[in-house]
């Protein structure tokens, strides 16, 4: 096994460039992931909206009393 001293020049940049594009890559799939959890948030409270609407036709419908708004 040879040293890190004892790689040629060429080796060595090419190391070198696959190291940032790892790091840009890496960037990039955590900028991804975060959107997606951003995105699965908002769905997830937009959900929750629909069906506490829901409870509250139900509610009213129950009661005989639909409060219907133009």
């Amino acid at each position: 096994m040879s040293s890190i001293g004892n790689v040629p020049p060429a080796i060595s940049q090419l190391i070198q460039t696959l190291g940032e594009q790892s790091q840009a890559e890496s960037k990039i799939a955590y900028a991804v992931a975060g959107k997606q959890l951003q995105a699965a948030r908002q769905t997830g409270e937009a959900v929750i909206q629909l069906l506490e609407q829901a409870v509250d036709v139900q509610s009213q419908l129950a009661s005989g009393k639909l409060n219907v708004r133009a």
